[in-house]
């Protein structure tokens, strides 16, 4: 488990290079026990956006494609190599821990990041959509919107799947793809009010193509043929497992695997949590819709 440190002290090195006007500002450091997270931000006020990068980790990109919302919003560097805390593979995206000596899980160092900056939206595309999705049926923390976004894989709750057979891919429900074998953070099960937390799956319906980047393993392909494909059936997925439709799935027309794009049809939902978490009416109807 990640190591607690004064309160006074996270805030003091957190902002410590940080400048006074509003931007994109990388080289931020978020303490973890005696080592640090990088984090890029726009240093605004208000309730914070996480943004969660994908393979590349490139955390300055994704804070650039909302760094002008009207909000905090941090992109945390989930880094391949340090100084500071690293993964040194795609383990960053399921909450394992850390290569260096802290041993910090990535969930929970996000759990902090959020209690320090009061964070109210967690999103994420591609490799961060695969972080967010297994992160927002993990952490105990309340309130939260989360958006998944065009993600290679999802976490199934149970050991059905659309397509495939055991028998030719034995070890299909481990943990990135399902609930056996867990790590330490996951441990504890799936939150239990998980159906009823605010999650919203984005699908661009263009993302069809088999690229380099896309989880071919048989492992993901029991899940669909390509990235579109296995969204769709991960929703119809939760429906059966809960016996009521959950969450919300919005189709994101003409699209395809471009996380600029796909964030950009998030604001509205991103900016329907930050109203609300100020207290603020809306008028951004399509955010409160049902799930579909």
């Amino acid at each position: 488990m990640m190591k607690l440190v004064n309160i006074g002290a996270v805030l003091a090195l957190a902002f410590a290079t940080t400048v006074a006007n509003a931007g994109v500002y990388c080289g931020q450091k978020f303490p973890v026990g005696s080592s640090y997270l990088p984090y890029c931000t726009n240093n605004k006020s208000g309730p914070a956006v996480f943004v969660i990068h994908g393979t590349n980790r490139n955390a300055d990109d994704y804070l650039d494609y909302l760094d002008d919302l009207d909000t905090l919003v941090i992109a945390p560097e989930f880094q391949n190599s340090g100084p500071g805390v690293y993964w040194s593979t795609s383990a960053w995206n399921k909450g394992d821990p850390s290569s260096d000596s802290q041993r910090v899980s990535s969930f929970d160092v996000l759990d902090r990041m959020i209690e320090m900056y009061h964070g109210v939206v967690v999103v994420g595309h591609s490799g961060g959509g695969q972080f967010v999705n297994r992160y927002s049926a993990g952490t105990r923390l309340q309130g939260l919107t989360y958006i998944v976004a065009n993600p290679s894989s999802y976490m199934y709750l149970n050991k059905s799947r659309p397509f495939g057979s055991s028998s030719t891919c034995p070890y299909y429900n481990e943990y990135r793809y399902g609930l056996e074998d867990l790590n330490d953070y996951m441990q504890v099960g799936v939150a239990p009010d998980y159906a009823n937390r605010k999650v919203i799956y984005m699908l661009g319906d263009r993302d069809t193509v088999i690229d380099s980047d896309l989880d071919t393993t048989c492992l993901a392909n029991r899940q669909g043929r390509h990235r579109y494909e296995r969204g769709l059936k991960f929703y119809e997925h939760l429906a059966q497992h809960y016996g009521r439709p959950v969450h919300q799935r919005v189709i994101v027309n003409g699209v395809g695997h471009s996380p600029s794009q796909m964030l950009k049809a998030a604001r509205p939902f991103i900016n329907t949590a930050v109203s609300l978490a100020n207290g603020a009416s809306t008028g951004c109807s399509g955010c409160h819709a049902p799930a579909q």
